[in-house]
C-alpha cells in the first residue's frame, strides 16, 4: 500500500512528499533521477514508499550504505537489498519496514 506517493501526481510533488522536506533526501532523489528513466524512477519511489523509507532515512541509505552512489542506491532499493533496509532501521528514524 502506498502512503505518500500518488501515481497521478507530478514527479516533483512525489519527490517533495517522500523526502519530507529533508534537503539531503531531495538531493538524493535528484541524483537518482539523473541516473534512471522516468518510469524506473517512479517504480523506485513506489518501492521506497512501500518500505516506508522517507526523509532522513533516504539520506542514511544513500550516504552511509551506498556511499553517495546514486546507481548503487537505486539498485539497493529496486532489488530490496536487505542489508540496506536493516541498516536504515538501525540507524534512521525507524520508518523502514
Amino acid at each position: 500500500m502506498l502512503n505518500v506517493i500518488k501515481q497521478d501526481d507530478t514527479v516533483k510533488n512525489n519527490i517533495i512528499n517522500i523526502a519530507k522536506d529533508n534537503d539531503d533526501a531531495i538531493d538524493t532523489m535528484l541524483d537518482v533521477l539523473d541516473e534512471v528513466e522516468n518510469e524506473d524512477f517512479i517504480n523506485f519511489l513506489i518501492k521506497l514508499d512501500i518500505k516506508r523509507v522517507y526523509g532522513k532515512d533516504i539520506w542514511v541509505g544513500y550516504n552511509d550504505v551506498c556511499e553517495k552512489d546514486a546507481a548503487k542506491f537505486y539498485d539497493a532499493v529496486i532489488n530490496e537489498k536487505k542489508f540496506m533496509f536493516d541498516y536504515i532501521r538501525r540507524n534512521g528514524n525507524d520508518n523502514a519496514e
